[in-house]
């Protein structure tokens, strides 16, 4: 599968129309649900653990959360960065449960204004700077990270406009600069003119290539972008230990990430012209995942049954989570039913190693379409507060599944299964362990029905 099974899009440009076209049946059992949350009392959460409640002590609801369930996780697909905003990832780290993590960049770079930059008279290069503004991480920074070392190359092939998270540009392999620093993206740094400046990385470019843009002759955009098709920063750390690194977050549109090149006239005053990182160009992360030295989960993929233990969920074109309810149409009376809630509860698992890498702030579910597309959910259309997906204080996922598991029951679509992933999955690095249904986990996934029958 390509990335149109990436969900974002999806969710951004479809949430709002599907509530508004549920249908006549959907507004049916959604009174249904107003009506009988009125007149029914609340249980206490310690009550989820009953298989079914009489009708008489419920005034016609039931509830249920015996329901089989089967999940196991698969790799994650390519992802359509050009939907992703400018905020894009750089490093790479070694998780002790999930492997060696890396991402690089491409980006191009625009003329501020579409006119031949003007750089007088005889101009004479100083140097030729590539920044990039930081504005945060995931792993460990610092002394604690380990040194980074970044290296940057020249691409020689046009970018497309629509770009995957797997897809690759030719370079140059001449490398036209590089970087070693403890990583440090929440601190100012001061330039080499003694200048204080926000958090960035700066690293000096091949005089050459300074020069060649001192130089050119592109009357325009268009022109510019076939001499300087981009460039590609890539992290080189074989050196790096289980345990060290992390990924630096990045905003490229932001104006302190830029190309910069320093120039003077034959005087003593330094010049400096910016090329621009902007909507009217491209750009885009290549994530890189190595699960050969994290054993739970390459066990896991060559073997599903063992997802009924535990889970895992990593961005960056990683790993999600495909989820079943293989017994939901035995349900007695299936064709009478109206769910009023059907709540899948999911908690994390233990893990040590949780406060340097921490869980997804939200998840989403989306499900899958006979073609094998990720198609955004109607529950997801009625709101978050609907919805759910937000880690509690509690370390647990909840999400509403009412309408999706409605629609099953009325054989509106096949039982593809559901995929659990994290939220904004191209532009942060945050990975987690879940408990897996498994009868012996004391947090087993599950899912909680309550409904009534017409």
């Amino acid at each position: 599968m390509r990335a149109d099974n990436n969900i974002c899009p999806h969710f951004l440009l479809k949430e709002r129309m599907i509530f508004k076209n549920l249908g006549l049946r959907a507004v049916a059992i959604l009174s249904a649900i107003i009506l009988l949350s009125i007149s029914c009392k609340k249980e206490p959460e310690d009550q989820l653990g009953l298989d079914i409640l009489p009708e008489d002590e419920q005034l016609g609801q039931y509830r249920n959360d015996s329901l089989a369930v089967i999940a196991h996780i698969e790799r994650d697909d390519s992802i359509r960065m050009d939907f992703s905003s400018s905020a894009q990832l750089l490093g790479s780290y070694i998780d002790p449960s999930f492997g060696k993590v890396k991402s690089s960049i491409y980006t191009q770079f625009r003329l501020p204004s579409s006119n031949q930059p003007n750089f007088g008279d005889a101009p004479q290069l100083d140097s030729v700077v590539l920044s990039l503004k930081t504005r945060n991480h995931y792993g460990k920074i610092r002394k604690l990270g380990g040194y980074q070392t970044f290296r940057v190359y020249r691409v020689t092939e046009d970018m497309n406009d629509t770009i995957y998270s797997n897809e690759t540009f030719t370079f140059d392999p001449t490398e036209l600069g590089h970087k070693t620093l403890l990583a440090a993206p929440d601190d100012s740094i001061t330039s080499s003119t003694g200048i204080k400046l926000d958090p960035q990385i700066r690293i000096k470019l091949d005089d050459a290539f300074g020069n060649e843009l001192l130089t050119s002759t592109a009357a325009n955009n268009d022109d510019f972008l076939q001499q300087f098709k981009g460039l590609f920063v890539t992290p080189d750390n074989p050196g790096q230990m289980t345990g060290e690194g992390a990924i630096i977050y990045l905003e490229l549109q932001d104006t302190d990430s830029r190309l910069t090149v320093y120039f003077n006239n034959g005087d003593t005053v330094q010049k400096q012209f910016s090329y621009l990182i902007n909507s009217d160009g491209n750009w885009s992360s290549l994530f890189e995942h190595d699960y050969s030295i994290a054993p739970d989960i390459s066990a896991q993929l060559a073997d599903s049954t063992l997802g009924q233990q535990q889970i895992f969920i990593h961005s960056m074109q990683g790993l999600r989570t495909r989820i079943y309810f293989p017994d939901l149409l035995d349900l007695p009376d299936k064709d009478q039913i109206v769910i009023h809630k059907a709540e899948l509860i999911l908690k994390l698992a233990d893990d040590a190693d949780r406060v340097f890498y921490p869980a997804p702030s939200g998840l989403t579910l989306a499900r899958q379409s006979s073609s094998g597309t990720l198609l955004s959910l109607k529950d997801v259309a009625a709101g978050e507060g609907y919805f759910g997906g937000t880690i509690t204080s509690s370390n647990e996922y909840r999400f509403n599944i009412a309408f999706y598991i409605q629609d099953l029951i009325n054989g509106e679509y096949e039982d593809n299964g559901l995929y659990l992933l994290n939220r904004g999955n191209a532009v942060n690095a945050n990975r987690c362990i879940l408990q897996g249904p498994d009868e012996s986990n004391a947090g087993r996934m599950k899912l909680v029905l309550t409904y009534s029958k017409l």
